[in-house]
């Protein structure tokens, strides 16, 4: 028997102890006042946090105007910075992270499975539920009747994340990923588990763009800026991204450092960085674009990613893009022309060393950086704008417009 089979048996026992919690919650969603009718889209998102992710979850509903939308909330976000995103005047918002992520009474997510199911199965009309990468809502999908459309956006291919996924591929008719490079890494891990090959065609990718700018003209000279624009999460690394910058202290190079949304380390002695400057959580979209079109340089030293919000945005500005060979971003950098790739990014110290080289290389030679800059914002015009992604997701959600 393959893992995949063993996975579905596990998953159906599962299902079948959880039905007590199932049932009770349908019984408490019928006493009470939940609106079951009209919805056209039922969304599932972790949470509304600063975010690339949750950036590109919130343009998916700016594309759902004149439909109406139910929105539930998962996990307790570190802050609700993008809330008024999905705060819409045709979105009702349910917050139901205290119950559905909470370890110490976790029955209670098992009973909002039950309330949630019963929602979307009484709606008076075809409904889409929309699953961003959230799993509280694969554990619902076994509950729903047939005849629900279901859609997957998911960010990433990481295996432990991933993983959560397994038990859950047949009820994933559409997965929507944001490259290609995401979907055959996926497409690897079925082939490790025994997916039987009809899953295959799931999946699909979709393009989000963002807005074109005329990047400042710039004169490059010493020391140069480099940034880093992200939260400060098991991902991103920024304990080797601190590191590295040391390492560049110690070389006295001509360097300053930049930190957007990370506040300062505190006195941890390892996370100490020279000439750096901390500018926390930038809430403004227009304070943060401005900061980052200051920068010469933006590093990214993730373990993985999807395709990166802050990389595009950075490119679109023509700031030099330095980033690990993760997810989608050897798509969107062609090394040593439109920015630097740093390879074998699983090796910490090869990442950290690879690094350090390149910005010994570009101070030496910072001249290099217009015409690095000028290749980046052009292949910024043409690989990260979408006009038509509204449309879209629009014919993806609910078919072609009559």
């Amino acid at each position: 028997m393959t893992r995949y089979r063993l996975l579905q048996v596990k998953r159906q026992l599962e299902e079948w102890l959880m039905a007590p919690f199932i049932w009770y919650g349908r019984w408490q969603a019928a006493r009470s006042r939940f609106d079951t009718g009209g919805y056209d889209l039922v969304c599932f998102f972790p949470d509304a946090s600063l975010g690339g992710a949750q950036k590109v979850n919130a343009s998916v509903l700016a594309a759902c105007t004149g439909k109406r939308v139910c929105i539930f909330f998962t996990k307790k976000g570190t802050n609700q910075l993008l809330l008024h995103l999905f705060a819409l005047p045709n979105c009702t918002v349910y917050d139901i992270a205290a119950a559905a992520d909470n370890k110490v009474r976790y029955w209670n997510n098992f009973i909002w499975r039950g309330r949630c199911s019963w929602l979307i199965n009484r709606q008076r009309h075809p409904v889409t539920v929309l699953n961003c990468q959230c799993n509280f809502a694969y554990k619902l999908l076994p509950h729903l009747k047939q005849g629900v459309r279901v859609v997957e956006l998911i960010h990433v291919a990481e295996p432990r994340f991933s993983a959560i996924t397994f038990p859950y591929i047949p009820f994933l008719p559409v997965r929507v990923t944001v490259g290609p490079t995401l979907i055959q890494q996926h497409l690897r891990y079925y082939r490790q588990l025994g997916v039987p090959p009809q899953y295959n065609n799931a999946w699909q990718h979709r393009l989000f763009g963002v807005a074109k700018v005329v990047p400042p003209l710039r004169n490059y000279h010493l020391p140069l800026r480099v940034g880093y624009l992200g939260r400060d999460s098991r991902e991103k690394r920024l304990g080797l991204l601190y590191a590295a910058a040391s390492a560049c202290g110690e070389k006295a190079l001509p360097l300053q450092w930049h930190f957007i949304g990370v506040s300062a380390p505190g006195q941890d002695p390892v996370r100490q960085v020279p000439n750096a400057t901390w500018h926390g959580v930038v809430e403004n979209d227009a304070e943060r674009q401005d900061l980052l079109q200051q920068m010469d340089l933006l590093v990214l030293t993730s373990s993985f990613e999807g395709r990166p919000l802050a990389l595009m945005e950075s490119m679109m500005l023509g700031v030099v893009p330095v980033a690990t060979a993760v997810g989608c971003i050897p798509e969107c950098i062609e090394h040593a022309t439109t920015g630097y790739l740093l390879q074998h990014p699983d090796n910490e110290a090869a990442v950290k060393d690879q690094l350090i080289a390149v910005l010994e290389q570009l101070t030496q030679h910072p001249e290099t950086l217009a015409s690095l800059s000028r290749q980046a914002h052009a292949f910024a015009c043409r690989n990260f704008t979408n006009l038509h992604e509204a449309e879209q997701w629009r014919a993806l959600l609910f078919g072609p417009e009559e």
